[in-house]
């Protein structure tokens, strides 16, 4: 693991494999480590950089936003001098891949987005809303037991109530039970930021 200052934060980062650059982004409550078991198989083809978003792992605890985010991921490929990048992104981490694919198309050669909540994208009367919205309330919630500071409950509020189901945290091993928790403020300031689930959709256009 190494750390590098860009953007105004200090992240940890890691970086294996050779060819082709590959980024990977992940997602709320995770880090880098999320991406363990696909790392083998992706450093057999590319040169693949994966790193710990600021509030998460062991890279700087300082709040931020997803343009933050986005910032971030760019000031990294730029300092790490991998543009034109692949970007597979994960979760919230896709929104942020979508956002500076907008912003900045010259910095990716291509963009894999897993189960990006852009809910802006789905229409007021499109029969998924309702489900939806009732994510998002469940969401909202979880975050306020988080800024009650009740990070455990939240963190298995979250799992058993909107991820896995019932009984899946105690499934969980404990240290990535440990992992939720730790990484449970950063998900709350996710909640609340609007832009953490918008993308530019004409923007994207020019990628």
């Amino acid at each position: 693991m190494a750390l590098i200052r860009v953007n105004g934060v200090e992240l940890a980062y890691e970086i294996e494999g050779s060819a082709s650059p590959l980024v990977l982004v992940h997602g709320s409550w995770s880090d880098r480590h999320g991406w363990d078991r696909v790392l083998d198989g992706f450093a057999q083809d590319f040169t693949v950089v994966r790193y710990d978003r600021r509030g998460h792992g062991e890279s700087k605890r300082v709040p931020g936003t997803t343009r933050d985010d986005v910032r971030d991921l760019a000031a990294l490929i730029e300092a790490l001098d991998v543009a034109p990048a692949h970007l597979v992104c994960s979760s919230v981490g896709g929104v942020i891949g979508f956002q500076l694919a907008a912003s900045s198309p010259e910095l990716l050669r291509s963009l894999v987005s897993h189960e990006p909540p852009a809910t802006s994208l789905i229409p007021a009367d499109n029969a998924a809303r309702r489900t939806i919205d009732e994510v998002i309330a469940g969401e909202k919630a979880v975050s306020a037991q988080i800024e009650s500071g009740d990070h455990d409950g939240a963190a298995r509020r979250f799992v058993e109530d909107l991820a896995f189901g019932p009984g899946a945290w105690e499934r969980f091993p404990d240290p990535l039970r440990a992992k939720f928790v730790r990484n449970a403020v950063t998900f709350a300031e996710e909640v609340q930021d609007p832009e953490a689930r918008w993308v530019d959709h004409e923007a994207l256009r020019t990628f």
